[in-house]
């Protein structure tokens, strides 16, 4: 195959981290990448004549490192990350010491997802505990003891709420079978798949089947079988999921502790899945019930023929959202992305997967989403309405997609966060829910144009989208842009597919993100004062994040505040005649008022002493952010 007379036809670079670029390759082209962090072979003087002139498609086999473990894989994948001093910030004490039979990563994608494969296989957790990053198993996780007279915290005076509150996920929800698909090992490393079914479904009315990828990862088949088992088990065993709050002391209780109580007559072992800290210190709990002693025996029992039936009913017809909107989480402030999000408008919910485009032609994973969303749509248009107090003259009436049942608050409770909806593109919240006979809801009392969405109150229409923002982090998927800032403002193409559904099929949300949820909101509490028709005009900003109260001073999320005081020539606000630009450097704050002296009135072509028409905006990473448009 090669020439007489070549010497060492192939060289190998293992991708190390001061790799040089390929000598052979170096020769022929300029600029070549060293391809450091790959792998790679070159190999010179082939006779392709004994392939038909052709290059021949090569194979490689890569023998997997027999003494690595789920622990070490962790390590190695968190390295591709670029983070320092991995060994000093993730602590692997807890993680699973089982060996690793060989794993690969599918091409740039986020660590998160590349991890996934190997956490579920392995049922492995973390917590982010001080400077540390624990990986660790479910039954190793740090156990709790709530005492019954805990339970329940709440702020003096507060009265008439549940101690304890358990919601169960009905059976149409939860899986029949588990199929998991992965590399065998046994096989060659081809191709494997194994499933676990219950024992008799058709004693339900539903047959859900969850497939699990884990492609990546190479199984041997018990280890497949158990996997799927594990999960299935685990979903019908966590079905109940519990609310409570519990007093400061508790404040160290972190997300995948396990939690032991009493309540309602029983013991319960729970896994926490959210922790908040209220502003009054009260610990709000959301968990689900956990066994951490399941076991994977008697794979037997999955049904005639030894695998369960692929199902037969079509994928659920979903409503599908990719929200550019202020952000629902402190985490989302300072970078660009879109929160997607879904609900089933039929039975079958088993999941979704949600994908990207920027051509509408060529489609990239982005992630998985477990949960069916709160959504619905509008019935009747809301009429523009009054800001900072509680509109009590409109209401609106939506309809569910998937019966779920909303509640009416108190605005106290509003004030925590409850109650809160994206309608069309407004941020509102509601006080009151009234069923009526179709099955409808009319929301009154409420409260307008939250998250700096006040230009969106007059703009609504029968059909508006109808989102929950309340926990919206726990059943949506926050995508942040893969080329980051560069992806602000670029055309998207956004694809949710349900469970068993074709890409295909789908239709794509066609969306080009602002950014809104790093963007400045406006300035408030705008005021001037004269002497001698000079003016003084002051605001206060409002910073974006969801943890503070509105128009309260605190340190904003951008390094260093910038501020834009544009001035009209009339109330029309068609004709600009000057501009500010109040600018400081980082670290510097700049100050929220300018001094508009008469003699520049006078230049810019105004009456000193007269009114002010002006709109005043700050300015961000996001860019330009939305402006407060006054007359003074």
């Amino acid at each position: 195959m090669f020439r007489s007379g070549t010497l060492d036809p192939f060289t190998f670079y293992d991708g190390a981290a001061d790799q040089s670029a390929p000598a052979l390759i170096d020769v022929h082209e300029n600029d070549v990448p060293a391809y450091r962090g790959v792998a790679i072979v070159t190999l010179d003087d082939l006779l392709r004549s004994q392939f038909g002139n052709r290059i021949p498609i090569f194979e490689a086999v890569v023998r997997p490192d027999a003494s690595m473990t789920f622990a070490d894989a962790v390590r190695e994948i968190v390295k591709l990350g670029k983070m320092p001093n991995v060994d000093s910030v993730l602590d692997l004490s807890g993680a699973s010491a089982e060996q690793l039979r060989g794993y690969y990563v599918r091409g740039p994608q986020p660590i998160v997802q590349s991890l996934q494969p190997i956490m579920l296989a392995a049922e492995m957790v973390t917590q982010e505990r001080r400077d540390q990053l624990a990986v660790f198993k479910v039954e190793q996780a740090d156990a709790v003891a709530v005492q019954a007279q805990d339970l329940g915290a709440v702020r003096e005076g507060d009265t008439g709420k549940a101690a304890f509150s358990v919601q169960r996920v009905p059976d149409s929800q939860l899986p029949t079978a588990v199929g998991v698909s992965f590399i065998d090992s046994s096989r060659n490393y081809g191709r494997g798949y194994e499933s676990y079914g219950m024992r008799n479904p058709a004693t339900l009315p539903h047959d859900n089947r969850v497939e699990i990828d884990l492609r990546p990862l190479s199984l041997t088949r018990p280890q497949a079988q158990a996997v799927a088992a594990r999960i299935l088990r685990k979903a019908w065993i966590g079905r109940e999921i519990v609310g409570f709050s519990l007093p400061p002391s508790y404040a160290h209780v972190l997300e995948n502790d396990l939690l032991s109580l009493t309540a309602l007559g029983r013991g319960w072992v729970v896994r926490v899945v959210q922790v908040n800290v209220e502003t009054d210190w009260t610990v709000k709990i959301r968990a689900i019930v956990e066994d951490v002693d399941v076991q994977v025996a008697n794979l037997g029992a999955r049904g005639p023929g030894g695998s369960t039936p692929p199902r037969t009913t079509p994928p659920a017809v979903l409503v599908p959202h990719a929200l550019d909107i202020p952000a629902v989480s402190e985490l989302h402030v300072n970078e660009p992305g879109l929160y997607l999000c879904a609900a089933p408008t039929t039975n079958g919910w088993a999941g979704a997967v949600a994908y990207y485009s920027d051509d509408n032609v060529s489609w990239n994973l982005i992630g998985t989403l477990q949960t069916p969303h709160v959504l619905g749509e509008a019935t009747t248009a809301l009429a523009s309405g009054s800001l900072l107090t509680v509109d009590v003259t409109n209401t609106v009436t939506v309809r569910m997609f998937n019966g779920e049942t909303l509640a009416s608050v108190t605005i106290d409770d509003v004030g925590r966060g409850a109650n809160w909806f994206l309608l069309g593109d407004e941020v509102l919240a509601f006080l009151t829910a009234t069923l009526q006979s179709d099955g409808t809801y009319i929301l009154s009392n409420l409260v307008r144009g939250l998250r700096d969405t006040a230009d969106h109150i007059g703009t609504h229409a029968i059909g508006d989208r109808f989102v929950r923002l309340t926990a919206l982090g726990e059943h949506a998927t926050w995508w942040p842009f893969p080329d980051g800032w560069a992806g602000n403002g670029r055309r998207r193409y956004v694809k949710i597919v349900p469970a068993g559904g074709m890409l295909a099929d789908v239709t794509a949300i066609d969306i080009t993100p602002r950014a809104e949820t790093a963007r400045c909101f406006r300035p408030v509490n705008v005021v001037v004062t004269r002497a001698s028709n000079n003016a003084k005009i002051e605001w206060e900003p409002v910073p974006r994040s969801p943890l503070v109260q509105m128009f309260q001073r605190m340190q904003l999320d951008e390094r260093a505040e910038e501020y834009v005081v544009q001035v009209f020539s009339d109330s029309t606000f068609g004709t600009a005649v000057h501009q500010f630009r109040l600018t400081a450097a980082n670290g510097v704050v700049v100050k929220r008022s300018l001094y508009y002296s008469a003699t520049d009135q006078t230049a810019h072509g105004l009456t000193a002493g007269a009114t002010l028409h002006m709109r005043i905006w700050q300015v961000g990473i996001a860019g330009d952010g939305n402006y407060q448009q006054v007359s003074l």
